[in-house]
């Protein structure tokens, strides 16, 4: 009888060495691949990240190119707003030139 206890009891922690290591194995297969997952889902999400940031830098420069291009529109047209006051300007000095010349010239001679 203590022989049939002492094989069922070796056979029984045999079984549950067995099932222990089983687990073991099985834990260490999910915890492998829940790490493969997150470092897929890691390099995943870096690419998106990287790819959203490229976007965004081309967008800034299409915004960028944009403005300057307004900015230069803006500024061309302002150059030839000034040239037309200078030319407005000139035209008006010589003839009030011009005017006091002949209001000088009629005081010389009355």
């Amino acid at each position: 009888m203590l022989e049939v206890a002492g094989l069922t009891a070796e056979r029984l922690v045999s079984d549950a060495e067995a099932q222990a290591k089983s687990l073991i194995v099985s834990a260490q297969a999910e915890a492998d691949a829940i790490q493969q997952a997150s470092r897929t889902e890691a390099s995943q999400v870096a690419t998106d990240m990287a790819r959203a940031k490229e976007q965004q830098a081309d967008d800034l420069r299409r915004a960028r190119d944009a403005a300057l291009t307004d900015l230069n529109a803006e500024k061309a047209a302002l150059d030839t707003r000034i040239s037309e006051l200078r030319q407005v300007e000139s035209r008006f000095r010589e003839h009030l030139r011009l005017h006091l010349s002949e209001q000088l010239s009629m005081l010389d001679n009355p």
